[in-house]
């Protein structure tokens, strides 16, 4: 079974979830000026917020913090790099002219090297994003396709 990896969030995502967290917030602040139903539905408020202001920290782990680290993750990336990119269809394969045999034959080596590589491919993109979770794509693995 392939290795789950928990993936660094973008910079979007991170600012829609600290953005709904000052949302919540506010709304708990202001719970006795709302009415009964926010009333009711404090405690699941609370734990809303707490949830994912959980959610935002263990995000925020997931950055490299020393030099030593980032270096791990730099020599990591590309030891992966290089085994991925000896199978990996070029650009060339990929652009081959719809309906012909060799857009065939590309898709079919896609198919294949995406269901070999799946779990490898989705560590690499998890560690680009560690590394630079400020570029969103820095996930884009169409950076190192081959010529």
């Amino acid at each position: 079974m392939p290795q789950r990896t928990i993936e660094k969030m973008g910079a979007d995502e991170v600012a829609a979830i600290a953005e709904q967290v000052k949302d919540q917030e506010e709304i708990l602040d202001n719970v006795d000026n709302l009415g009964s139903d926010y009333l009711q539905d404090k405690d699941g408020l609370r734990k809303q917020i707490t949830r994912s202001k959980k959610i935002l920290e263990k995000d925020a782990e997931l950055v490299p913090q020393t030099a030593g680290q980032k270096d791990a993750i730099f020599k990591e990336i590309k030891r992966l790099e290089e085994l991925v990119v000896k199978e990996m269809p070029t650009v060339n394969e990929m652009n081959a002219q719809l309906g012909s045999r060799e857009a065939d034959q590309a898709v079919r080596k896609n198919l294949n090297f995406q269901k070999k590589w799946n779990s490898v491919l989705l560590r690499l993109k998890d560690l680009k994003r560690r590394l630079d979770p400020e570029d969103p794509f820095a996930g884009d693995l169409e950076r190192i396709r081959p010529k």
